[in-house]
């Protein structure tokens, strides 16, 4: 009974930590990609993103946007519906994680530690952060520790080959996750394969087996939604951000690329320093506990292959981002649960089993600490809450038959906007991708100018049709672009408030003609 009870309250404080109202939650960048896509799939269009009049495939795998096609098919083609997917994704992944942390303390019984761990793990800014929008990190997080507990079962052919199964299966959620399948292949090859009663190479094939079927999968989806079996959907792995894979990223600054200017990203981050992941008592515990039980080699089974699994999972993951570092912290969350059930081992070993209580003690107090004084969410945030307002109030107010001219990312205006209308779209730069410059110019029928975009206007004008201006700033970049344009269009047009019995519904205004 009171097992049950500690349970549930772990369960309702990570429901009440994560937990984001619909109309809160920011549909900014790869958000935007991933909820666009669960409502084509939710509409029967495919792992797609509406663009102009066609469903272009979406950059991103079906795996997320199909859990969150699940929402949307119940609650409606609103695009942040899908959280409420990645909510359970993330009660259920701090709930696993507390579970494993208990099945590692001994007994089976540790409740103290289960308890720490989910609370550490709820304190973590990065996994709060990717745990209140819709993207793929705190899923791929709950694939990492449900396929971690059917790998440390010993003498399970089943559990290990379910473990190989869901580990490259993963890579259906987010692709960046292969650092994990591989590094458990590697650990049960070289080390933990030799303790299972299978013996290494048959354990291996086992495991190897389940791998292959996950990655026929990942093949399958990719030839379905992409057209052949290797080709993922990413234009480039970072497009948008001009940078080349490189060693150097491993030390260098990052400062001329205005990303991060710091020296050392991934040690810092490693090591706790600036707090992304978590806090630096944690990276000291983390580093403890794993050279204490890679060196112990009286260690139970479970304990043994948890270590070198996390500790091969890690080696992979900063191997892959010290060539590839942008939003390193994002890509950190999937294993972060191992993390943190390893630290809460080594304090354990620190403070001895009868006072394990005080570790639990501890991880409530630094959750209620860095609840209290964390900072307001980023101007990115709001501005992508107020640009869906935007879009939405347009959608709601605007005829059937209006044309907007916007610089919204298309999976937003497409969706929210145009869905189920005779509503036309042009888009104005600077683009998202050049996918949406080519829609915008064949619009357009030239390169886009503000000249072009003045003479489309006014055939759409002469054609009878209502055109309005979306004159929120752009989402990236270029501002002195998009200030030309308004201009240009302020000279050949009068700006009206097109509701004018009610309060301005800035920035949309019609154009009409000045004559």
């Amino acid at each position: 009974m009171r097992r049950s009870v500690v349970w549930a309250a772990v369960g309702v404080v990570a429901l009440a930590v994560l937990y984001v109202p619909v109309d809160s939650v920011p549909l900014i960048y790869d958000a935007l990609g991933y909820s666009a896509q669960s409502v084509s799939l939710a509409q029967g269009d495919g792992n797609t993103v509406p663009m102009g009049d066609e469903h272009i495939p979406g950059y991103y795998p079906a795996g997320v946007p199909f859990l969150a096609s699940l929402a949307v098919r119940l609650l409606g083609p609103d695009l942040r519906h899908g959280i409420v997917v990645i909510l359970a994704c993330g009660v259920l992944t701090v709930l696993l994680t507390a579970r494993l942390a208990r099945r590692l303390g001994g007994n089976g019984a540790d409740l103290a530690l289960g308890v720490a761990a989910g609370l550490l793990l709820l304190a973590s800014p990065v996994f709060r952060h990717t745990g209140g929008t819709i993207l793929s990190q705190v899923p791929t997080a709950l694939a990492v520790v449900v396929a971690t507990g059917l790998y440390l079962r010993r003498d399970s052919r089943l559990a290990l080959f379910g473990a190989g199964l869901l580990a490259a299966g993963s890579l259906l959620l987010r692709f960046a996750n292969v650092s994990f399948p591989a590094a458990m292949g590697l650990v049960e090859l070289f080390v933990i394969g030799r303790s299972r009663g299978a013996g290494r190479w048959r354990s291996t094939a086992i495991l190897g087996a389940g791998m292959a079927l996950g990655v026929l999968a990942v093949a399958l989806h990719n030839d379905w939604a992409n057209g052949h079996p290797f080709r993922t959907g990413y234009m480039l792995w970072k497009w948008d951000v001009g940078a080349e894979f490189s060693l150097a990223y491993f030390h260098e600054d990052f400062s001329e690329k205005r990303l991060y200017g710091e020296h050392w990203p991934l040690l810092k981050d490693f090591l706790g320093w600036g707090g992304r992941l978590y806090a630096w008592p944690v990276a000291v515990l983390l580093v403890g506990g794993l050279v204490s039980q890679l060196r112990d080699r009286q260690a139970g089974f479970e304990l043994r292959a948890f270590a070198w699994l996390l500790a091969g999972a890690l080696a992979t993951q900063y191997a892959m981002l010290s060539v590839y570092f942008y939003k390193a912290d994002l890509y950190q969350v999937s294993p972060l649960s191992l993390v943190f059930v390893m630290a809460v081992l080594a304090a354990r070993s620190l403070v001895g089993r009868e006072r394990r209580w005080w570790i639990a003690a501890a991880a409530g107090a630094w959750l209620a600490a860095v609840l209290v004084t964390a900072p307001p969410p980023k101007g990115a945030v709001t501005e992508a809450l107020e640009r869906h307002g935007v879009i939405a109030r347009a959608a709601r107010e605007l005829p059937g038959d209006a044309v907007l001219l916007t610089t919204a990312d298309s999976s937003l205006a497409e969706a929210t906007f145009r869905l189920g209308t005779e509503r036309e779209i042009l888009y104005l730069g600077p683009f998202v991708s050049p996918l949406t410059q080519r829609v915008a110019e064949r619009h357009l029928g030239a390169e886009e100018t503000p000249d072009a975009v003045v003479a489309w206007a006014t055939a759409q004008l002469q054609r009878g049709r209502p055109v309005f201006f979306d004159r929120s700033p752009p989402p990236r970049y270029e501002p002195e672009r998009h200030a030309a344009l308004r201009k240009a269009l302020s000279r050949a047009f009068r700006f009206e408030n097109p509701t004018p019995d009610g309060p301005e519904p800035a920035p949309i205004v019609r154009l009409l003609p000045r004559d």
